[in-house]
């Protein structure tokens, strides 16, 4: 079970960048990275976040994984086009931390 506050900002997420894929996001035990996002052989975006993270570093880890979630047909790791969509993921995060 993820944190209400992921929660609500991955339906912030999904509403206003959505996917063609259904997204699934999961707070696991990590040990070498803060978060990841994978594609299942059943067209599914998988997107983990390390647990124990602060609430803080759990939004930066889902914005930067949902970059990756937005590029996955164009794969190419951090290049231009993840920057791209992970800059508008980050925009949506800041507009919530506004709010607070």
């Amino acid at each position: 079970m993820i944190p209400r506050y992921l929660r609500e900002l991955v339906d912030d997420l999904k509403a206003e960048l959505p996917t063609e894929r259904p997204v699934s996001v999961k707070v696991v035990p990590m040990s070498r990275a803060f978060g990841s996002t994978s594609l299942s052989g059943r067209n599914r975006i998988t997107v983990c976040i390390a647990a124990g993270l602060s609430q803080e570093q759990a939004e930066d880890t889902l914005v930067h994984e949902w970059g990756h979630v937005l590029h996955l047909d164009t794969w190419e790791d951090h290049g231009d086009d993840w920057g791209m969509y992970q800059a508008q993921a980050y925009r949506i995060l800041e507009a919530r931390r506004d709010e607070e």
